[in-house]
């Protein structure tokens, strides 16, 4: 089912929704797969450390060590829709977004792990929460949570799909 993600528009509200759902059906079955736990835990810290890694990567504003973390065909979509593919696209959009006169260049992020459900022995998903200050921009700034799917790629962590959304955004009713 990951190798169909591709192929649906995120840029539409509907795109994401079939991504969540995507995403909720795979953790439903994740426990299909029956991993040894020991290799759940060296995975779960591995993962964490990505985690870290972007966190780390933001705050220093460092747009290649934020593009590291993801895989060369990665896809990023940001709180406003904005859809990016592929680690360079990444890389270059998230170190002008960091650079002078940039909204990010003064923001910090703090973030943690919610959840990390290993679903293959190269796939999972991590549900992270973050709080993003110093942006200036209420409309950004604040708690959010995403979802970011994870592949195992040559005995490494990547975000392969990164997806957030902004906590407290109420949706405007339909006219």
């Amino acid at each position: 089912m990951l190798q169909h993600m591709d192929q649906m528009n995120l840029t539409t509200a509907s795109g994401r929704r079939r991504v969540l759902f995507l995403a909720l059906t795979l953790l439903g079955h994740a426990g299909a797969y029956g991993h040894a736990a020991d290799h759940d835990s060296e995975d779960e810290s591995a993962i964490q450390k990505t985690i870290a890694q972007y966190e780390q990567g933001w705050n220093a504003h460092d747009g290649s060590m934020l593009g590291s973390c993801f895989t060369d065909k990665a896809d990023f979509l940001n709180v406003f829709g904005d859809q990016m593919s592929g680690r360079s696209q990444i890389e270059k959009d998230l170190t002008l977004s960091h650079g002078d006169n940039a909204p990010f260049r003064h923001s910090t992020m703090h973030m943690k792990v919610e959840k990390i459900t290993i679903l293959a022995p190269t796939a999972a998903i991590a549900i992270v929460s973050f709080d993003l200050t110093g942006t200036g921009v209420a409309a950004i700034d604040g708690p959010h949570i995403g979802i970011r799917v994870m592949q195992k790629v040559e005995n490494e962590w990547l975000i392969q799909t990164f997806e957030n959304t902004k906590i407290g955004i109420k949706a405007k009713p339909a006219q």
